[in-house]
């Protein structure tokens, strides 16, 4: 609480024949009690006070009154409390309502506890004023003391659709920080006319920050070769007149394939190994890959690594103001899965030159690619925190406080996911182990087949890019902004930091946007 200045005070009497406030449903004053305290008459107060004067407590002494106000404190009660100074209001919603429909002003005091129920004034409230400086023992009014709304959560002050106007007079309405993603606004004014705030303090909370972007998930990696990915061991004399290469006979869920290992003729040239699939999307593109014939098959060639996905964007759009707050910018780019590695190339087959009657080894089938990693997520963007949004009304600021503080900072994007591993590929069949020719890896001119070349390694996922942070601005206003009046001081603070890209290797996505900021700001 503020230090006490200059105060006023005010002799109060008991009368048996008081009128009591109108109920807050109904208007009925029947349940209101005998004793309710009320101001003498006899200094000539009547006169001197005019029902519906403009003139503040602290200018008009005898305004403080049961006559003239309904008394609301920290300390009081809903339950039974009759809004005079001896039994105060509790809440001030509970005071706005039994003042509407006789005496139109609401007095409140601090004891230091302050007022944790946010403000809400509508067409129901029009025309009246709220006063706020006053103590609670003695009820003296001083400008140098607030009152002290703090709602735990969302804007501590709302006025709507008025057209006759509003005053509010030494009051101070604290924001809380936001949650995550949401912006944190003091006091919202939206399409209402005459809106007046005197002495009053407005401190908004921190914007709430983006949340962090996922990382991607890491690619699967390609599976081993099995039996049927193996070539057939070179015969002589042959009882059939093929060997099939190793193979695979479909490809992986994420679409590699390594290549058939080449197939074996009795008394002819064997084949060379088939290129792995997919031949783009990989670097080098289009590899082909496949081992060729020989008198030994030989081995195929590993496959090209599948490409990197794509980085996400920088989001280049800001946040919206509407008449209700602030929408958060949209988040940054997801990044894009990788590229899935080629399967290795099918191994040659060895040949079997005729007359012999023999068949060479068939290659064996290349190894499985490994999947792309999965991409990063992009980060969220963050909130606002912006004491005063006026929205197509008029509101005046005489000798007041706006203070915003750091809008929210955007959050980080995710990690794009590593690439799945490719695996070997399958063996070539074994020579003829009969007597040896001039090769030493071949029997009488029967060689070994060649090896399934290793699959290509998944690309990395693309990273996510960075959120944007949130502004930081004491006033945002569509339409007339609020007059300035006898050194109103608005205070704002950074806009929010940005979030940083994800990076994978050297692959980095771009960061966010920092935050605007500014002591005010139209909205277009």
């Amino acid at each position: 609480m503020d230090t006490p200045g200059p105060s006023v005070d005010v002799t109060v009497e008991t009368s048996a024949d008081a009128p009591a406030h109108d109920d807050a449903e109904t208007g009925s004053s029947e349940d209101a009690p005998a004793d309710k305290p009320t101001i003498s008459d006899a200094a000539g107060e009547a006169d001197a006070c005019e029902p519906g004067t403009a003139k503040s407590p602290v200018e008009s002494a005898c305004l403080i009154s049961e006559r003239y106000g309904v008394f609301v404190s920290p300390q009081g009660s809903d339950a039974i409390g009759v809004g005079t100074r001896s039994a105060p209001f509790r809440t001030i919603g509970r005071a706005l309502q039994s003042a509407r429909s006789d005496v139109m002003r609401v007095y409140a005091c601090d004891d230091g506890t302050g007022y944790p129920d946010a403000v809400t004034i509508n067409t129901a409230f029009d025309g009246m004023s709220l006063y706020g400086g006053f103590e609670c023992t003695g009820w003296t009014y001083s400008v140098t003391r607030r009152a002290r709304v703090r709602p735990a959560m969302g804007v501590a002050l709302s006025i709507k659709a008025l057209s006759v106007g509003f005053t509010i007079e030494d009051f101070e309405f604290d924001a809380a920080d936001a949650a995550t993603g949401a912006s944190s606004i003091g006091v919202i004014v939206d399409t209402a006319t005459n809106v007046v705030l005197r002495g009053v303090k407005v401190v908004a909370g921190k914007g709430g920050g983006g949340a962090a972007g996922a990382d991607g998930a890491k690619g699967a990696d390609a599976p081993e070769v099995a039996a049927q990915q193996i070539g057939v061991g070179g015969a002589c004399p042959a009882q059939v007149t093929q060997h099939n290469g190793g193979y695979w006979g479909g490809s992986t869920t994420c679409g590699s394939e390594g290549g058939n290992g080449g197939q074996a003729v009795r008394n002819n040239d064997g084949a060379r190994g088939f290129p792995g699939n997919p031949r783009t999307g990989v670097y080098p593109p289009n590899n082909d890959n496949g081992g060729d014939k020989g008198a030994v098959g030989q081995d195929g060639v590993a496959g090209s690594p599948g490409n990197g996905g794509n980085l996400g964007a920088m989001n280049l759009a800001a946040g919206t103001f509407s008449a209700t707050g602030f929408t958060v910018a949209a988040p940054g780019g997801d990044g894009t899965a990788g590229n899935v590695g080629q399967g290795g190339g099918g191994g040659g087959a060895s040949n079997a030159p005729p007359p012999s009657g023999c068949i060479g080894a068939s290659g064996g089938a290349g190894g499985m690619g490994g999947c792309g990693g999965m991409p990063g997520i992009g980060g969220a963007s963050a909130g606002a925190s912006v004491a005063l949004l006026s929205w197509m009304s008029s509101v005046t600021l005489e000798r007041c406080e706006l203070i915003a503080v750091e809008g929210g900072a955007g959050g980080n994007g995710g990690k794009g996911g590593v690439g799945g591993e490719g695996k070997a590929g399958g063996s070539g069949g074994a020579a003829y182990a009969g007597v040896a020719g001039p090769d030493p890896d071949a029997g009488m001119g029967l060689g070994k087949g060649g090896n399934g070349g290793p699959g290509g390694k998944g690309g990395n996922g693309g990273s996510g890019a960075g959120g944007n942070g949130g502004p930081s601005y004491a006033v945002v206003y569509k339409g007339s902004a609020p007059a300035r009046l006898n050194g109103t001081l608005l205070v704002h603070s950074a806009g929010g930091e940005k979030g940083t890209g994800g990076s994978i290797d050297i692959a980095k996505a771009p960061d966010g946007i920092v935050g605007t900021a500014g002591e005010e700001f139209s909205v277009p």
